[in-house]
């Protein structure tokens, strides 16, 4: 199953970014900005595929992640990759 998309938390953003483009510098991936809906926390959600209609269904199911996630404004959790079924 290929990743769809990555959340991670915006201050490990880059390291994403620049993995991403080492695996393939042409692709055509984007990111938006969001906030954990239980602490406001900020995450990056980087879309494989900028392209692809289904990424803002991605981006609920991961914000939805992130959320159940969130222990009292920590988020164990380095990244939350969300692969296509």
């Amino acid at each position: 199953m290929p990743t769809v998309a990555i959340a991670i938390l915006e201050t490990h953003s880059d390291a994403i970014r620049a993995e991403l483009l080492r695996d393939d510098p042409q692709r055509l991936f984007t990111s938006t900005s969001y906030n954990c809906a239980r602490c406001g926390a900020p995450f990056i959600i980087f879309f494989v595929n900028g392209e692809d209609k289904n990424n803002e269904t991605y981006a609920t199911e991961l914000l939805a992640r992130i959320a159940v996630g969130c222990e009292m404004g920590r988020h164990p959790f380095e990244r939350y990759p969300l692969a296509r079924p």
